[in-house]
């Protein structure tokens, strides 16, 4: 066991998303760590496979709700339910959606359910155990972001817009709530293993061929966590695309990624 999952040791957490991708890869760590893991998703067969690969490690869920996080009925009742069982330690909102493809060509539907999980899921989470995470030390929230937060992205501009969001209310919170010893840690992905592009598409493409192993992806965020780190961007090369997005000049970023949306 490393040194720094000691700090999740008998902590309660609440990972949403949790049943596929990065979120599953942070349970099934959380789990080996000795934490008490809350999962919710809305697939119900990955769920029990995400239980049943648990088992035959011998760790078990402290609890899991199946729901759709957009529908506020069903959020509000989540938060209630782990409000009167559990005293949460950590928050980790790693549910998003994404969309690949033009703006005017996604439906009403689709915005509004994106904008919803990205933004509007985080934001109600958040505020709901925002006054108990300040009442103790050794809290914190995790945002899972984007490579996308830091640079323009047209063809996938809604997208883009929601992880930007995330970067600013997670740097924020970084400060805001730094007086009262609360971590909060933003980790910013490129190209990760999961079905991220399935999902994005609507199904017409598959996995990326290059990308991080999502449970590296997984163990670096936890990790930044534990030592309330503002921003953890795995990978070298995701370091570097951000690093050089931050050097160019506006013109100069706005001319690569057309030409980079153009080509696609």
């Amino acid at each position: 066991m490393s040194a720094f999952s000691e700090w999740y040791k008998d902590k309660v957490v609440l990972v949403t998303g949790g049943t596929s991708g990065i979120g599953r890869q942070m349970v099934i760590r959380l789990c080996q760590w000795g934490a008490e893991v809350i999962v919710c998703g809305r697939d119900a067969s990955r769920l029990d496979s995400l239980k049943a690969d648990l088992s035959s490690k011998g760790h078990k869920l402290a609890a899991s709700f199946l729901l759709d996080l957009t529908d506020v009925q069903q959020l509000q009742s989540m938060i209630k339910d782990i409000k009167q069982s559990y005293e949460l330690d950590v928050l980790i909102n790693n549910a998003g959606s994404g969309h690949v493809g033009d703006f005017d060509k996604m439906t009403n539907e689709s915005r509004e359910y994106l904008e919803k999980l990205n933004m509007q899921v985080v934001t109600i989470l958040i505020s709901s155990f925002f006054d108990r995470f300040k009442e103790k030390e050794g809290r914190g929230i995790l945002n899972v972001g984007s490579v996308a937060s830091f640079f323009p992205t047209p063809g996938s501009a809604l997208y883009c817009g929601t992880k930007h969001f995330i970067l600013g209310l997670t740097d924020s919170l970084h400060l805001e709530l730094a007086p009262d010893h609360v971590h909060v840690t933003g980790v910013y992905p490129g190209k990760t293993h999961s079905r991220f592009v399935e999902r994005a598409t609507g199904g017409a493409e598959g996995e990326w061929k290059k990308a991080m192993d999502a449970g590296v992806v997984a163990e670096r965020a936890l990790r930044s966590l534990s030592e309330n780190k503002a921003r953890e961007i795995p990978g070298i090369n995701n370091k570097v695309i951000v690093f050089i997005a931050k050097l160019l000049p506006t013109r100069l970023l706005f001319k690569l990624m057309a030409k980079r949306n153009v080509q696609k």
